[in-house]
């Protein structure tokens, strides 16, 4: 249907917005990515009066990854988590990041309203917005969402306890770790 194609030829066009380089592939530590999303987006913390917490792991967290992909989709996520604490007495976001199987996970958790189980499938369809008069254009989380997906990895949304949002951004973590972890068959090849 038309407004489908007009959405897909959207994205291309957003996508070609962004920088070339901003793609590369490298071998990175996250955490420094989160330490530089966080930088970005100190300032809408401060002006929301939301608490912001990092766990992060103390040792590095690699990922062969685009290190500016990821800090956009980390920006836009935790202005989001800002945004939706925002109306708490105590609004807080936490960012927790570990690996686990064969991926990075990077959580980013808040005490807001939370999402609806009936718009939990929209809210990443381009031009959705929960957020009331916020002036955005509701396109975060649909480049977000499509982001995660290029660099191999998925961005999800469940429920936090007691109440509020986890969106969830997994990666694959580097691929020379996994092949250091199956036994090299022996073919009986003199090497």
């Amino acid at each position: 249907d038309s407004l489908q194609m007009r959405m897909a030829n959207l994205t291309q066009e957003l996508k070609r917005f962004a920088r070339p380089g901003e793609s590369r592939i490298e071998k990175i530590d996250l955490r420094d990515s989160v330490r530089e999303a966080e930088k970005l987006v100190r300032s809408r913390f401060a002006e929301t009066g939301v608490c912001l917490t990092l766990d992060l792991p103390d040792v590095p967290l690699e990922a062969e990854t685009a290190p500016l992909r990821i800090e956009q989709i980390l920006v836009n996520l935790l202005r989001n988590g800002a945004d939706a604490a925002a109306g708490e007495d105590r609004g807080a976001v936490t960012l927790q990041a570990a690996a686990s199987e064969g991926q990075v996970v990077l959580s980013i958790a808040d005490n807001g309203p939370g999402i609806p189980d009936d718009l939990r499938e929209r809210i990443f369809d381009p031009f959705f917005s929960t957020k009331v008069s916020s002036g955005g254009m509701g396109l975060g989380l649909a480049i977000s969402i499509r982001l995660a997906e290029d660099l191999g990895g998925s961005l999800s949304v469940g429920s936090n306890t007691p109440k509020g949002a986890v969106f969830e951004l997994r990666l694959p973590a580097p691929a020379a770790d996994l092949a250091g972890a199956i036994p090299k068959q022996n073919s009986g090849a003199a090497e």
